[in-house]
């Protein structure tokens, strides 16, 4: 179990959680039906531990899968752990009943069945509460981004990615203005409980709190923002962290830096905080912007985003986005 979680944790890093996914699957059927029909002890030993290492596998993807889901972590979590304790509980009756009309070496078939089933249907996009189709998306060097709140106007490549914003997008919750608001873009892949993610940015900003940076996302209540806010005709080094309201703090970056072209950004989560630094002009992020709590062991998603909520739109540039699975 162990090496299967090693395994599919790299795997995954490379593929994505969909395609990991299916291949976790896959290799379970296939040590399953090779297991059945295994001529000695030995053998049939290697066989269920493919079978074994496929299946560890697939559960935390699902419970990464279920905490993408549009009612927030808890409650997809708390559904996918029902179902599968429903599982444990009538798997064996139904095995028993294939028994009973059949032989139990048959019966067992029942496992490889549905892995084989699992692998084949996984759906190649995901589908939103509106109904609208997300599609999975391969750039920034990465196959697995989806969109949250998708512009009307992006341009992806393998190592950047422009992005207009559309008008009255935003990311805030609640404090001194009295809005909610989940309407910015947002490009987003899974990310596991340790992890180091770094960007490097620019924008044409010129409307009242034109934003972009990195995106930290649990659910609608639970997420960290970090990058440039245009505010008040000066670009700032900004920050707002959201646990059921937003606090939101900025550094001016006229006040140290003479230039505003590139700015990297890095979000660090480790344990029960995330770390976000800064670099300037091509420099390594190494200032401390904030240091936030953020709710440990719990998976979550990030990448890149940006808004314009009271603009009209403005073109922002993303690339060397780095990845660091701690």
């Amino acid at each position: 179990m162990l090496l299967g979680r090693v395994g599919g944790d790299a795997g995954s890093r490379r593929m994505g959680h969909a395609r990991m996914t299916a291949a976790a699957a896959l290799l379970g059927c296939t040590g399953a039906v090779a297991g059945f029909a295994a001529a000695g002890p030995v053998s049939a030993a290697l066989d269920f531990a493919a079978l074994g290492s496929g299946l560890s596998c697939l559960m935390p993807y699902l419970f990464t899968a279920a905490s993408e889901g549009v009612q927030g972590s808890a409650v997809a979590v708390t559904a996918v752990s029902t179902c599968g304790y429903i599982g444990m509980l009538t798997g064996p009756t139904v095995i028993g009943g294939l028994n009973q009309v059949s032989a139990l070496a048959d019966a067992l078939w029942l496992l490889p069945v549905l892995l084989l089933l699992g692998s084949l249907a996984r759906p190649a996009h995901l589908t939103t509460h509106q109904g609208h189709r997300m599609t999975t998306h391969n750039c920034l060097g990465f196959t697995d981004w989806t969109w949250l709140n998708q512009p009307a106007h992006w341009s992806p490549q393998e190592n950047q990615v422009e992005v207009t914003t559309d008008p009255d997008t935003d990311f805030w919750v609640t404090t001194h203005y009295g809005f909610v608001r989940d309407t910015g873009h947002a490009l987003l892949r899974p990310v596991p409980a340790n992890f180091r993610l770094r960007v490097t940015f620019d924008g044409d900003y010129r409307e009242q709190y034109d934003q972009a940076g990195l995106l930290l996302r649990l659910d609608d209540k639970n997420w960290i923002k970090t990058g440039i806010e245009y505010v008040d005709g000066h670009q700032q080094l900004s920050a707002v962290v959201t646990r059921d309201v937003s606090d939101w703090n900025v550094v001016p970056l006229d006040r140290i830096s003479s230039t505003s072209a590139h700015i990297t950004v890095e979000m660090h989560r480790e344990d029960d905080h995330v770390i976000l630094r800064y670099g300037t002009t091509g420099e390594t992020p190494e200032t401390l912007l904030r240091l936030a709590y953020f709710p440990p062991d719990l998976p979550a998603q990030a990448g890149i985003m940006c808004a314009s909520p009271d603009g009209k739109g403005f073109t922002t540039r993303f690339t060397d986005l780095c990845f660091e699975a701690l």
